[in-house]
């Protein structure tokens, strides 16, 4: 049966498709903007940096780490948190709480794990450089608690390291040896 085409009804499912299209656009243009500036946050302090990548446990298995960076100060792991609403963290609460738009979520304490990481990459790499780890949130995060150890946004990351550029050959060695050591993350792993 054909039924016929009524314009008011052709307007409104054309509106409609206008308005999905446009949020899709919105979505896509604030998730690029989102890379870049993290891109840009990086290249300040890093002057190599890995991602999504998978370092041995040690004990056949692995650790997967959202960045590696190479600074001036050393190998920095970089456990990248993406959230947005009120958070309630502390060094010694089991889970961590995210209070926003979309509702309240929880996620277990991430300084465990970090701490685990650490000792992973030390122990490929030795005592050729320093090995510091961060736990670090986006800026659409408020933290309405004093903020963890080792847990920054992340447009506090620039001021808490060097410039990348002082980096030089500094930590080349363990950045060569961390390089052959790493593979990359399967995509389960990887929360971006």
């Amino acid at each position: 049966m054909n039924l016929p085409l009524r314009p008011d009804i052709l307007a409104a499912a054309a509106g409609g498709v206008v308005l999905a299209l446009g949020g899709v656009a919105a979505f896509v243009w604030r998730a690029r903007a989102a890379r870049r500036v993290l891109g840009d946050t990086l290249a300040k302090v890093a002057s190599d940096v890995l991602r999504d990548v998978t370092v041995p446990d040690g004990a056949g298995g692995g650790f997967h780490i959202d960045f590696l960076l190479r600074s001036a100060e050393g190998i920095v792991i970089v456990d990248l948190r993406q959230v947005a609403g009120a958070v309630f963290a502390g060094e010694h609460l089991v889970e961590w709480t995210v209070m926003g738009k979309a509702g309240r979520s929880t996620f277990p304490n991430p300084l465990g794990p970090l701490y685990d990481r650490i000792a992973a990459v030390n122990a490929l790499i030795g005592a050729s450089a320093p090995v510091i780890g961060r736990i670090v949130f986006n800026d659409g995060a408020d933290f309405r608690t004093a903020l963890p150890a080792h847990t920054l946004r992340l447009s506090d990351l620039p001021a808490s390291l060097p410039p990348a550029g002082e980096a030089g050959d500094a930590h080349a060695q363990a950045w060569a040896s961390l390089v052959a050591s790493c593979v990359p993350s399967p995509p389960a792993l990887r929360r971006r």
